[in-house]
């Protein structure tokens, strides 16, 4: 009977598969389930979850999105690590996860297929004898108070594998030795697990002692008390989160000027407003801030500024979300020639970009105490339509359920259309519901018509709303070199500079 998964990159599932022997689990792939919701599924019931991390993995696209999708929904998992430095290529994953190397791991799975091996042909371990065939005499009965035929002793109950009775090793002596499982669970209720003994090979299994000879005997169940049921339930802990900008009321030309972006829950606003005028007296919030929405805590929440009228360094910045304010620091510095400057901050959840937060600052002036013109915008995703190739549904997949977690409306076609639907009818009508188009391009989006016939209309779309609607962004999924567009594509920002560190975070490289 299978004792879990081990998950693995396509190029490294062939050398690993006396691994997943040895510790009793299936070798499988991001594509064996044949979708990531599908496989999320299958590894939260399982009793033990491994994943192999290597060099070779980051280069695996849906790998790579598999892994984003199981940091919110797995409860824990034992991570495999090919070199020492593979952890920090998945700085996404949860740090409480546990770590060894594979070699290690190579070699406590060989001792395993070793010890049942010779179980199997009737040897046994040199320090782990095996008990005796014939039954044990049953244990004196001392200060019998009636006559009574002696009890029968209880059946022996099948022993575990010896390893799982021995003292965990120092480094694995945690709730992460039984993976993807409830904490406190032993680890004698599975076959195999990686959390295994410190020194297998030099203790035997502690026979029970006889009952005290001056003692009468007390009353005994027929039945062992049964083990606590190992709970199944994967609970996600959430807080609600709001993004509040600080900027300087009026920029200083020549300056450079800090520009804060907050993520915090709302009781906490009056605490981030005085600490944000403790770090710059300066600063002053915008008159608005912007309502993300509840986040599940482990998530990666992540901000990008992109500022109109001044210089600024505003490539994505990503931190994991516990529930307390989260600061996102960014340097401005306005040009010569402008009156004011206009900031534009992206919030994304995972890779779901959930709204943008835009305000503007004046800039120098004549008068000293001019008036401030601040002026807000504040607009939070409503509907999302996805445009991709097919050739790279299983990436955009991982987008489509970040944009669900964050309870944002999508268009995803392999789940939103219903069959025999006409496409393109359907497409244009979603399209132009959309407040926000959301371009993944590709090499294959590049060769796909229909993903231009989908930016063209929401270009055609946008034009008509006199640029109202739909917002429209672009999400490299692989490169570079970046895959070319279209002449009459040109009106979409494909240059956008936020679009090389979102690549680089998706294939996990990116972590600010």
């Amino acid at each position: 009977m299978s004792n879990g998964f081990l998950l693995a990159a396509e190029a490294d599932l062939p050398g690993v598969g006396d691994i997943a022997s040895g510790f009793g689990l299936d070798a499988v792939g991001a594509g064996s389930f044949g979708s990531h919701q599908a496989a999320a599924a299958a590894m939260q019931s399982a009793s033990n979850v491994g994943i192999v991390l290597s060099h070779a993995a980051t280069r695996d696209a849906s790998f790579v999105a598999l892994l984003h999708v199981l940091a919110n929904s797995l409860r824990s998992a034992q991570l495999i690590l090919a070199e020492p430095s593979d952890r920090a290529a998945f700085a996404f994953l949860p740090e409480a996860w546990p770590s060894m190397a594979l070699a290690d791991a190579r070699t406590r799975a060989n001792d395993l297929l070793r010890r049942r091996s010779e179980a199997a042909g009737g040897g046994t371990p040199r320090a782990q004898p095996l008990p005796p065939a014939e039954e044990p005499p049953p244990p004196p009965i001392r200060e019998q108070p009636e006559a009574a035929a002696p009890p029968e002793p209880p059946a022996p109950e099948p022993l575990p594998e010896p390893e799982f009775e021995r003292t965990p090793e120092p480094e694995l002596q945690d709730e992460g030795a039984i993976v993807g499982g409830a904490p406190g669970a032993r680890a004698q209720e599975e076959e195999d697990s990686f959390g295994g003994g410190a020194d297998l090979a030099t203790e035997a299994t502690p026979e029970p002692s006889p009952p005290p000879e001056s003692v009468a005997p007390a009353p005994q169940s027929a039945e062992p008390p049964p083990k606590p049921a190992r709970s199944r339930a994967i609970t996600v802990d959430s807080a609600p989160a709001d993004a509040t900008a600080f900027a300087p009321k009026k920029l200083r030309r020549g300056e450079p000027e800090l520009v804060r972006i907050v993520i915090h829950q709302p009781k906490d606003l009056a605490y981030v407003i005085k600490a944000a005028r403790k770090i710059d007296p300066r600063t002053d919030a915008a008159p608005s801030g912007m309502k993300v929405g509840d986040v599940a805590l482990g998530s990666s929440v992540g901000v990008s500024l992109e500022v109109r009228g001044a210089v600024c360094d505003g490539a994505i910045q990503r931190r994991t979300w516990q529930g307390e304010p989260i600061d996102f620091n960014f340097s401005a510095e306005a040009d010569a020639d402008v009156k004011q400057t206009v900031f534009l901050a992206r919030v994304f959840i995972d890779d779901a970009q959930i709204g943008v937060l835009a305000f503007t600052r004046p800039v120098g002036g004549p008068k000293k105490n001019a008036a401030s013109n601040d002026r807000v915008r504040l607009k939070r995703h409503k509907r999302v339509f996805l445009s991709y190739s097919s050739k790279d549904r299983e990436t955009v997949s991982a987008i489509a359920t970040a944009y669900e977690a964050a309870g944002v409306q999508h268009f995803f076609d392999r789940t939103s259309l219903k069959s025999g639907e006409e496409w393109s009818p359907r497409l244009r009508q979603e399209i132009d519901r959309a407040d926000l188009f959301h371009l993944c391009w590709s090499k294959s989006a590049a060769e796909s018509e229909w993903v231009e016939k989908e930016a063209e209309h929401a270009l055609t779309r946008r034009r008509r709303s006199n640029g109202k609607k739909p917002e429209i962004t672009v999400q490299m999924l692989d490169g570079p070199p970046w895959a070319k567009h279209p002449p009459h594509l040109d009106s979409i920002n494909f240059d956008d500079f936020v679009r090389a560190a979102i690549v680089g975070y998706a294939r996990g490289d990116g972590q600010s």
